[in-house]
């Protein structure tokens, strides 16, 4: 080992100084390329009846039909759609959803015991849809949550039938005004 100079040694800090801001801006940057990367997802859900051209549609648990859903665009598209297909070989979409026009998630066991709704901003158009399993149920409000805008790391509302009045919106909402003081 060599010692250092009385001039080397005053350069340390200022070298230490650059290094740690050279990493500070590398992170920074891995951030915004992540938040910018736009959000995939794709799987097996059980889709419930969309409402038809008129808003009304029958609900039922033999309803829900077992289809492949895959999220396409992002912010740079203009926003995020979720397509439906037979299954996963299907070449074509049996449909979709604006999630432009969705504002909000709410947990819905009332027909699947792993449901959710995707929710229109008047409240009176929901897409219902179902997972497999719990993981998959918060695998997907997660994904799905991220691409509509909404705070998915917050507490999701609790499974409650589709007459609750409790959206995860109002939920957050909620807790983050308990927190404050």
């Amino acid at each position: 080992a060599t010692l250092l100079d009385e001039e080397e040694r005053e350069a340390l800090p200022h070298l230490t100084f650059e290094r740690d801001q050279l990493e500070a801006e590398q992170m920074h940057k891995e951030e915004v390329d992540i938040a910018q990367k736009p959000l995939s997802k794709s799987g097996y859900l059980y889709k419930g009846p969309f409402p038809d051209e008129q808003g009304g549609f029958s609900m039922s648990t033999k309803s829900y039909r077992k289809r492949w859903f895959d999220l396409k665009g992002g912010a740079s598209y203009g926003g995020y759609t979720l397509i439906y297909y037979r299954d996963d070989k299907s070449s074509s979409m049996k449909g979709k959803v604006n999630l432009e026009m969705c504002t909000d998630i709410r947990k819905n066991s009332k027909y699947r015991s792993c449901g959710f709704d995707l929710i229109t901003e008047d409240d009176k158009i929901f897409f219902p849809l179902a997972a497999e399993n719990e993981r998959e149920l918060e695998e997907w409000i997660d994904c799905l949550g991220k691409a509509i805008g909404i705070d998915t790391e917050e507490p999701v509302t609790p499974i409650k039938p589709l007459y609750s009045t409790d959206t995860l919106r109002d939920f957050t909402k909620q807790k983050r005004s308990l927190l404050r003081p």
